[in-house]
């Protein structure tokens, strides 16, 4: 009982939607694949984007609907990621160096702005410490290329004489550079202060400068366990006595007193080494239970298609906890053939920003993502302030993250978080939400698929310019569509009669000597139990809208209640080894050139691990072989 399709978009140049929830998002997206294409199709989309909710279930049916129309699909998922990275020493080389030993180089600097690019360092500060004995100290204003604008002169406490009469940078940074030689250097995030460097000793000296280099910001959070990230609240919470009179190098005065109570700490701890530091760190960071953030994950070619796979499969299993969990240094060590995005609300980008983090954090943050997106403000689950409250709260967040994409050089694009395609479907998604017992499961956020034309006027009630609401709305959401390659999903490795040979061979064996036959022939490494999915059936969609009516306290005529009935039928429910049915991947391959694996529901061990797409849709491109 589908309705005809009212709405066009008459835009000439069309957006192209990189955050998509179809069923396959377990029991919370209402998109049906074959709609979704139809509704694209006759709105002149070329390309759209799935990611559903830590599965990769929806990507055959995708893959086929959307060559039957012509789209070109865009494979990816919204991971639940867990930071598990931060790390406190970097580019560590010689781990058994001992502390009281090592001269170390506390260091700051002040620069024009947040992009190594095309900013500037205005001043570079540092004080040489090994021990308790202070070495020695270093100090330059530097003069800048280009003109600097008064509000940053005056942050940095810099005169138009000081400007004037200072030494460029080919002059200080060679000096700088030689007054760290063999120390490790200390810094308050210390990696945008590395990154400035680097760029500049390249582009003067042909040099790539990777120091070692800790981190106070990073070390203070894992040796005080404190969220306090700032200089002066951890001055504050350490009760130390910084002098200020000196103000071209407080920075560095502060960041040593932390840094020489820091080191008392490692010291109660028996740290020894730098290497210690690392060691410990990650040992600790293994055993909390870190917060996890929605991260969204496109794939650009075949190996991003595998690696993505491969993260599918580690999430549900090695990290599976009531989650299927992407822990961020696994990603970081798989993302190539990946882009990354910063996802919705649930992000860890808006949720530092909700947070009260600084731009500098959020910039620190941001620098991990290939694009940042940003959703209409309406597309955000209820907040608790006054609708008109809540949306320039949101607004604002979105023009912070504008702003720092911009300075970054990392696209920002709209993206609509879509869970439903017509926006009077939310009723859908809240019998969906009242099944799993949400208070507002009747309050639903517009996140539906929108036009080109509904898009940009969502960007221009964030920016209310409208060069950038066409950017952020088109012009960037093509352009990471045109970096993503077609791919085809599966091809063929068996040919069917052998399929039916070893079907003959294994017929009269019971399960368990089928599988050991199996294993035998091709290896216990490639044989795997079929998956099947579990769908909401319509008994039990029907039953769901009676739940809702139920909750809501409204009775609903019974075309509605079908009408209804038919849109959540579908959702996925779960997957669950198929009785029978093995898929065999040839010798030689891998199993994540075709499907991600995963540990059937009920069972968590290695000889239960099942296809996580379905056997069904496997057929043309392994061994599926069913024993009957």
């Amino acid at each position: 009982m589908r309705k005809e399709l009212t709405r066009k978009d008459s835009a000439p140049g069309k957006r192209v939607e990189l955050h998509l929830h179809t069923k396959m998002s377990a029991l919370d997206g209402l998109v049906d694949v074959e709609r979704l294409f139809e509704v694209l199709k006759t709105w002149g989309h070329n390309a759209v984007a799935v990611t559903d909710h830590g599965v990769v279930h929806a990507f055959p049916e995708f893959a086929e609907v959307a060559e039957k129309v012509g789209i070109k699909p865009i494979f990816g998922m919204e991971a639940y990621m867990m930071n598990d990275v931060d790390p406190v020493v970097f580019n560590l080389k010689e781990g058994d160096r001992v502390i009281d030993d090592i001269e170390f180089v506390v260091f700051d600097t002040e620069t024009t702005g947040l992009n190594p690019d095309s900013d500037e360092i205005l001043e570079i500060a540092a004080v040489k410490i090994r021990g308790g004995e202070k070495l020695g100290e270093f100090h330059s204003f530097i003069k800048p290329r280009k003109p600097v604008d008064i509000s940053i002169r005056k942050i940095v406490g810099l005169t138009d004489d000081e400007m004037n009469e200072a030494p460029g940078i080919e002059e200080s940074l060679p000096r700088f550079l030689e007054f760290c030689e063999g120390a490790v250097l200390v810094g308050h995030n210390a990696a945008f202060e590395h990154r400035f460097l680097h760029r500049w000793a390249q582009e003067l000296l042909g040099k790539d400068w990777q120091p070692t280099y800790i981190d106070t910001m990073a070390l203070s959070r894992f040796l005080l366990e404190s969220r306090r990230r700032s200089l002066r609240e951890i001055v504050s919470y350490l009760d130390l006595d910084v002098p200020d009179h000196d103000k071209g190098i407080l920075t560095v005065r502060m960041t040593e007193a932390i840094f020489r109570e820091l080191v008392k700490l490692m010291k109660k701890r028996r740290i020894k080494t730098i290497g210690d530091v690392e060691r410990l760190r990650k040992i600790t960071s293994e055993r909390k239970q870190h917060p996890l953030h929605h991260v969204s994950i496109l794939v650009t070619n075949s190996t991003g298609l595998r690696n993505l796979y491969k993260l599918v499969s580690l999430s549900h299993t090695d990290y599976l906890n009531k989650k299927a969990i992407v822990p961020k240094s696994v990603l970081s060590d798989m993302r190539e053939g990946l882009l990354i995005g910063s996802a919705c609300i649930s992000g860890e980008l808006s949720e530092a920003y909700l947070t009260g983090s600084s731009e500098t954090k959020l910039k620190e943050i941001a620098e991990f993502y290939d694009y940042i997106e940003i959703m209409p403000v309406d597309a955000v689950e209820h907040f608790e302030s006054s609708d008109d409250e809540r949306r320039e709260e949101l607004a604002e967040m979105y023009r912070v993250f504008y702003r720092i994409a911009s300075r970054l050089g990392i696209p920002a694009v709209m993206t609509g978080d879509v869970h439903f395609i017509e926006l009077q479907d939310s009723v859908s998604r809240a019998v969906i939400a009242a099944l799993y017992g949400y208070d507002r499961f009747d309050k639903q956020p517009g996140i539906y698929l929108r036009t080109t034309d509904e898009m940009l006027e969502a960007a221009m009630e964030i920016f209310n310019d409208e060069e950038i609401a066409e950017e952020v709305t088109v012009i960037n959401s093509r352009s990471l569509s045109d970096k993503i390659e077609k791919l085809d999903l599966f091809s063929p490795c068996f040919d069917e009669r052998e399929i039916r040979d070893i079907e003959a061979e294994i017929k009269e064996f019971t399960e368990v000597d089928a599988r050991r036959y199996l294993e035998e022939r091709f290896g216990e490494e490639n044989v795997f139990r079929g998956g099947q999915m579990i769908t909401l059936g319509s008994k039990d969609a029907h039953m769901s809208v009676k739940n809702y009516m139920d909750k809501k306290g409204v009775k609903l005529k019974g075309a509605e209640i079908q009408r209804l009935s038919e849109a959540v039928q579908g959702t996925r429910k779960a997957i669950r080894g198929y009785p029978g049915a093995f898929v065999v991947v040839p010798k030689g391959r891998d199993i994540h050139e075709f499907t991600p694996v995963q540990f059937s529901p009920t069972r968590s061990s290695p000889d239960h691990k099942i296809t996580h797409l379905p056997h069904k849709a496997l057929k043309d491109a392994l061994i599926v072989v069913k024993h009957i």
